[in-house]
């Protein structure tokens, strides 16, 4: 299966980024269920509207350690790339002994697709195993390379 993701950035009125990745979704994730599946430009608010604070309820924490060449192959870059298109938020640092730690928080289904990522990471790496520790929310906004 294939997802084709759109992620617009809207900087002011007059100026806005976007940003298009294909990607190819292991079986696990064919059942994935994408906002707004028949949204149109006629469904655009007027005004802004601020999230409903349930969304931070919805939202889980994980703690990644990312073993094996991990160092030195983009993989801070790529991690960061995936977080931001997918709207995850937290940190990735290099870690003594050549690992890659990975805070990061985001609702459900776009956080196990991350987890996923992580575990591919990018062409040059080699990802040996990935530790998963299921932690309390932090509150993070946006997503950062330390």
């Amino acid at each position: 299966m294939h997802l084709l993701l759109f992620k617009i950035s809207l900087y002011s009125e007059n100026q806005f980024n976007l940003l298009i990745d294909l990607w190819d979704l292991p079986s696990c994730f064919t059942n994935l269920q994408l906002p707004f599946p028949n949204f149109s430009t006629s469904q655009l608010p007027t005004s802004h509207i601020p999230p409903p604070t349930s969304h931070i309820l919805m939202k889980q924490s994980v703690i990644l350690t990312i073993h094996g060449h991990v160092q030195g192959v983009g993989f801070r870059y790529f991690v960061k790339q995936k977080a931001d298109l997918i709207g995850i938020s937290g940190f990735v640092q290099n870690k003594m002994a050549g690992l890659v730690y990975v805070e990061a928080e985001g609702e459900e289904e776009p956080l196990q697709l991350f987890i996923h990522f992580c575990r591919q990471g990018p062409s040059h790496a080699w990802v040996e195993k990935v530790d998963v520790q299921y932690c309390p929310v932090q509150g993070f906004i946006g997503f950062e390379r330390r």
